[in-house]
């Protein structure tokens, strides 16, 4: 099957690849690495549109209309069992889809996200199917992540995973205090 198996280490950088507007019909895994196949590493990545320490990638809008499957997520629509994501970051970015897992960093998290933070996000998807910083677990792990969305990851039924020492709902002030940082 498709998907990327490498170690990818962005060491900090900002990358802004993402077009204004999508339109996605049909099955679909959307994220800069897509699917991340068993062995797969990918680490501190940053989403930006504009380079700077801070992220910013205001004004992105991704839209599906679909009858089908869409797993979104900035750095991986799919996380495999036995792949990681690990400290990477998304910040002022609009996400918008109508059917589908819509997560921040991952859309579907079936391996381990470790270490990841995200922050001025405005998404909108399927009630229960968003998080800040995976869409769903599906069984996998999340990690000491941090958000200021209202929810790690989501809130449907049959979609539990585990979550260890992570926040959501984090003010704007206390992000940006600093007092937020991998513990």
């Amino acid at each position: 099957s498709v998907g990327y198996e490498g170690i990818f280490d962005g060491q900090g950088y900002a990358l802004s690849l993402f077009p204004e507007d999508m339109l996605v019909e049909g099955d679909a895994v959307i994220g800069l690495f897509g699917t991340l196949k068993s062995g797969a590493v990918v680490k501190n990545l940053s989403i930006s549109n504009r380079q700077d320490n801070y992220l910013s990638s205001a004004g992105t809008n991704y839209t599906y209309n679909g009858e089908y499957t869409l797993y979104f997520g900035l750095v991986a629509g799919r996380v495999l069992e036995g792949a990681t994501v690990s400290g990477c970051r998304v910040a002022n970015s609009t996400v918008s889809i109508s059917k589908g897992v819509l997560g921040a960093i991952v859309g579907v998290n079936y391996g381990t996200v470790e270490n990841c933070v995200s922050y001025g996000l405005t998404l909108t998807g399927p009630a229960g199917r968003v998080g800040g910083i995976v869409g769903d677990y599906n069984g996998g792990t999340v990690t000491n992540c941090y958000t200021t969305y209202a929810s790690i990851g989501s809130t449907a039924t049959g979609f539990v995973g585990t979550s260890v020492s992570c926040e959501a709902g984090i003010s704007d002030e206390r992000m940006a205090s600093g007092e937020i940082a991998y513990k």
